[in-house]
Protein backbone atom coordinates (compact mmCIF):
# COMPACT_ATOMS: atom_id res chain seq x y z
CA UNK A 1 0.00 0.00 0.00
CA UNK A 2 1.28 3.27 -1.07
CA UNK A 3 0.62 7.35 -0.15
CA UNK A 4 -1.07 7.36 -3.27
CA UNK A 5 -2.30 4.10 -4.43
CA UNK A 6 -3.46 0.66 -3.37
CA UNK A 7 -2.90 -2.56 -5.61
CA UNK A 8 -5.63 -4.75 -6.41
CA UNK A 9 -5.51 -8.57 -7.92
CA UNK A 10 -7.88 -9.64 -11.18
CA UNK A 11 -8.41 -12.32 -12.43
CA UNK A 12 -7.47 -12.43 -15.99
CA UNK A 13 -8.75 -15.17 -18.99
CA UNK A 14 -5.27 -15.88 -20.71
CA UNK A 15 -3.49 -18.02 -18.73
CA UNK A 16 -6.24 -19.50 -16.83
CA UNK A 17 -6.04 -19.12 -13.62
CA UNK A 18 -4.04 -16.72 -13.31
CA UNK A 19 -3.77 -12.84 -11.90
CA UNK A 20 -2.59 -9.66 -12.52
CA UNK A 21 -2.32 -6.59 -10.48
CA UNK A 22 -4.44 -3.22 -10.97
CA UNK A 23 -3.04 -0.41 -9.26
CA UNK A 24 -6.33 1.79 -7.71
CA UNK A 25 -5.36 5.42 -7.18
CA UNK A 26 -6.54 7.37 -4.46
CA UNK A 27 -8.96 9.16 -6.48
CA UNK A 28 -10.11 5.77 -7.15
CA UNK A 29 -9.51 5.98 -10.83
CA UNK A 30 -7.07 2.50 -11.96
CA UNK A 31 -3.31 3.36 -13.64
CA UNK A 32 -4.23 3.11 -17.06
CA UNK A 33 -1.05 2.76 -17.56
CA UNK A 34 -0.15 -0.22 -15.68
CA UNK A 35 -3.54 -1.38 -16.49
CA UNK A 36 -2.06 -1.67 -20.41
CA UNK A 37 1.90 -2.39 -19.22
CA UNK A 38 0.74 -5.58 -17.20
CA UNK A 39 -1.76 -7.01 -20.11
CA UNK A 40 1.06 -6.70 -22.83
CA UNK A 41 1.98 -9.27 -24.50
CA UNK A 42 5.63 -8.96 -23.51
CA UNK A 43 4.78 -8.83 -19.76
CA UNK A 44 2.95 -11.85 -19.66
CA UNK A 45 5.24 -15.03 -19.15
CA UNK A 46 6.84 -12.87 -15.66
CA UNK A 47 5.73 -15.01 -12.56
CA UNK A 48 3.52 -13.99 -10.30
CA UNK A 49 6.68 -12.35 -7.70
CA UNK A 50 7.46 -10.62 -10.82
CA UNK A 51 4.13 -8.72 -11.09
CA UNK A 52 4.07 -8.21 -7.46
CA UNK A 53 7.29 -6.44 -7.48
CA UNK A 54 6.67 -4.47 -10.71
CA UNK A 55 3.00 -3.47 -9.12
CA UNK A 56 5.12 -2.31 -6.09
CA UNK A 57 7.88 -0.08 -7.86
CA UNK A 58 5.37 0.99 -10.54
CA UNK A 59 3.20 2.35 -7.32
CA UNK A 60 5.70 3.92 -5.89
CA UNK A 61 7.13 5.47 -8.97
CA UNK A 62 3.97 7.09 -8.97
CA UNK A 63 3.74 8.15 -5.54
CA UNK A 64 7.11 10.17 -5.90
CA UNK A 65 5.66 11.54 -8.86
CA UNK A 66 2.77 12.81 -6.92
CA UNK A 67 4.47 13.65 -3.67
CA UNK A 68 7.15 15.57 -5.40
CA UNK A 69 5.10 17.43 -8.11
CA UNK A 70 1.86 17.36 -6.80
CA UNK A 71 -1.11 19.40 -9.05
CA UNK A 72 2.02 22.06 -9.44
CA UNK A 73 3.42 22.94 -13.07
CA UNK A 74 6.09 20.54 -14.17
CA UNK A 75 9.90 22.55 -15.30
CA UNK A 76 11.11 20.55 -18.16
CA UNK A 77 14.23 19.72 -15.77
CA UNK A 78 11.93 18.33 -13.36
CA UNK A 79 10.33 15.96 -15.97
CA UNK A 80 13.80 15.26 -17.50
CA UNK A 81 14.97 14.05 -14.04
CA UNK A 82 12.04 11.96 -13.11
CA UNK A 83 13.16 8.26 -12.80
CA UNK A 84 16.34 9.14 -12.05
CA UNK A 85 15.54 11.17 -8.84
CA UNK A 86 13.04 8.39 -8.07
CA UNK A 87 15.59 6.04 -8.39
CA UNK A 88 17.90 7.73 -5.99
CA UNK A 89 14.93 7.76 -3.53
CA UNK A 90 14.55 4.28 -3.31
CA UNK A 91 18.50 4.00 -3.26
CA UNK A 92 19.02 6.32 -0.48
CA UNK A 93 15.52 6.87 1.03
CA UNK A 94 13.60 9.94 1.32
CA UNK A 95 14.01 10.45 5.13
CA UNK A 96 16.51 13.60 5.61
CA UNK A 97 19.14 13.34 8.29
CA UNK A 98 17.20 15.64 10.96
CA UNK A 99 14.32 12.88 10.55
CA UNK A 100 11.94 15.15 8.40
CA UNK A 101 10.71 14.17 4.82
CA UNK A 102 9.81 17.30 2.43
CA UNK A 103 8.01 14.32 0.62
CA UNK A 104 5.93 13.01 3.18
CA UNK A 105 6.50 9.40 2.06
CA UNK A 106 8.97 8.27 4.63
CA UNK A 107 11.17 5.59 2.87
CA UNK A 108 13.61 3.68 3.92
CA UNK A 109 16.77 2.96 1.88
CA UNK A 110 16.12 -0.21 -0.35
CA UNK A 111 19.07 -3.07 -0.78
CA UNK A 112 21.06 -2.75 -4.49
CA UNK A 113 19.71 -5.94 -5.75
CA UNK A 114 16.12 -4.10 -5.22
CA UNK A 115 17.23 -0.59 -6.86
CA UNK A 116 18.34 -2.81 -9.73
CA UNK A 117 15.26 -4.71 -10.33
CA UNK A 118 13.41 -1.56 -9.25
CA UNK A 119 15.54 -0.16 -12.30
CA UNK A 120 14.55 -2.78 -15.09
CA UNK A 121 11.27 -2.85 -14.60
CA UNK A 122 10.38 0.89 -14.50
CA UNK A 123 12.37 1.68 -17.76
CA UNK A 124 10.22 -2.03 -19.47
CA UNK A 125 7.75 0.00 -18.03
CA UNK A 126 8.08 3.19 -19.41
CA UNK A 127 9.66 1.51 -22.87
CA UNK A 128 6.42 -0.27 -23.27
CA UNK A 129 3.79 2.66 -22.53
CA UNK A 130 6.19 4.44 -24.93
CA UNK A 131 5.81 1.93 -27.88
CA UNK A 132 2.38 1.19 -27.37
CA UNK A 133 1.62 4.91 -27.29
CA UNK A 134 4.68 7.45 -27.55
CA UNK A 135 2.93 10.52 -28.46
CA UNK A 136 -0.66 9.26 -29.75
CA UNK A 137 -0.99 8.33 -26.12
CA UNK A 138 -4.60 8.34 -25.35
CA UNK A 139 -3.53 8.83 -21.52
CA UNK A 140 -1.25 11.76 -22.52
CA UNK A 141 -3.73 14.10 -20.93
CA UNK A 142 -2.84 12.34 -17.46
CA UNK A 143 -0.15 14.97 -15.57
CA UNK A 144 1.48 11.37 -15.04
CA UNK A 145 1.58 9.65 -18.76
CA UNK A 146 3.02 13.02 -19.84
CA UNK A 147 6.49 13.51 -17.37
CA UNK A 148 7.12 9.99 -17.44
CA UNK A 149 7.49 9.52 -21.51
CA UNK A 150 9.55 13.05 -20.94
CA UNK A 151 11.76 11.16 -18.57
CA UNK A 152 12.04 8.29 -20.35
CA UNK A 153 12.71 9.72 -23.81
CA UNK A 154 15.29 11.80 -21.64
CA UNK A 155 16.77 8.44 -20.75
CA UNK A 156 16.91 7.18 -24.19
CA UNK A 157 18.78 10.05 -25.08
CA UNK A 158 21.36 9.78 -23.32
CA UNK A 159 21.86 5.73 -23.68
CA UNK A 160 21.97 6.52 -27.30
CA UNK A 161 24.45 9.09 -27.42
CA UNK A 162 27.67 7.93 -29.19
CA UNK A 163 29.88 9.57 -26.42
CA UNK A 164 27.27 7.84 -23.15
CA UNK A 165 30.44 5.10 -22.70
CA UNK A 166 32.85 8.03 -21.01
CA UNK A 167 29.93 9.48 -18.98
CA UNK A 168 29.41 5.80 -17.64
CA UNK A 169 33.34 5.20 -16.88
CA UNK A 170 33.44 8.17 -15.40
CA UNK A 171 30.22 7.46 -13.11
CA UNK A 172 31.88 4.03 -12.01
CA UNK A 173 35.02 5.40 -11.50
CA UNK A 174 34.20 8.30 -9.07
CA UNK A 175 32.06 5.14 -7.21
CA UNK A 176 35.28 3.00 -7.05
CA UNK A 177 37.48 6.24 -5.96
CA UNK A 178 35.06 6.42 -3.32
CA UNK A 179 34.98 3.26 -1.85
CA UNK A 180 38.53 3.30 -1.64
CA UNK A 181 39.08 6.56 0.43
Amino acid sequence: MGRFHSVAWIPVQAPPGHTIPVIILDTGQILYEAWYFFRAEGVRGHSSSWFEKAAQYIGRFYDYFWATHGNAPISQHSANNLINDCISAFEHGTVQPDRTDPTGLFWSPWMPSKVSHARSVLREFCRAIADLWGEDNPLSASRFAQTTLGAFAREQKKFRSKLFHLAARDTSYRKGKTLRE
